[in-house]
């Protein structure tokens, strides 16, 4: 079973954010993610631009401020 998000908030374009277990959890866009105060170690960044250059959807996800994963999601629209 899931645990139940709370204070579910929608940031239309960029991400959403709720907490989870006491725990603020953002998933999102780079732009958003950057204006919570996560930083992009040298290695995430490269990877971001190499998937973004792949066509990839680059979603990002942090707990309690920290960075926790970035998933790369190919389209099938480009990619058929």
């Amino acid at each position: 079973m899931l645990p139940e998000v709370t204070d579910f908030n929608l940031h239309e374009g960029r991400g959403v954010s709720g907490i989870v277990e006491g725990q603020l959890v953002e998933i999102g866009n780079l732009e958003f993610v950057s204006t919570t105060g996560c930083v992009l170690s040298k290695r995430m960044e490269d990877k971001y631009h190499q998937w973004s250059k792949d066509s990839k959807t680059v979603v990002f996800v942090s707990v309690g401020s920290k960075l926790a994963m970035m998933i790369g999601k190919l389209n099938p629209k480009y990619f058929p």
